[in-house]
């Protein structure tokens, strides 16, 4: 799965939009993707690869990541043609855990799979990268494997 390049565009795509960023940058970021070009085939190829519902929730969540806010109230986009609807980020994030090294965040993962294994989807094993690129980031354990779950493991 390339949910790390869904990060990858969004940082580009975020680190080009004036600052602040409000409620709003969801939409303001589909917009942006929808102007450039090089942009707009990244994600046409993370949609193919991971299907447009799975590429749309992962851009979601790495943005709301990256803003470090919730997502709230689901709204109609106003501005961007390649989403319908999106979350506007209203709220503040919970600060994020303590970093870990690669080494430490892969040994994590694999106790929590081993533990868990019975209630994961099979399709878990191919989100490694980005259960270890979550536990690096400070997300627990549980999180981490929540969160992919969530997003279309």
């Amino acid at each position: 799965m390339r949910t790390t390049d869904a990060k990858r565009l969004m940082t580009d795509v975020l680190a080009s939009l004036p600052q602040p960023h409000g409620s709003d940058v969801m939409d303001d970021v589909y917009y942006e993707i929808e102007q450039r070009v090089d942009w707009k085939k990244r994600y046409a190829g993370l949609c193919d690869e991971l299907g447009k519902a799975a590429a749309k929730n992962w851009c979601g969540f790495w943005i709301a990541n990256l803003e470090d806010r919730r997502c709230g109230e689901q709204v109609p986009a106003t501005r961007s043609r390649l989403i319908a609807t999106y979350s506007k980020l209203t709220e503040k994030a919970e600060a994020p855990g303590k970093k870990v090294k690669e080494a430490d965040a892969v040994e994590c993962m694999a106790a929590y799979f081993q533990e868990h294994r019975s209630k994961l989807p099979p399709a878990i094993r191919r989100h490694r990268e980005t259960i270890v690129e979550l536990l690096m980031s400070g997300f627990s354990a549980e999180d981490a494997f929540s969160t992919v779950v969530a997003n279309g493991a």
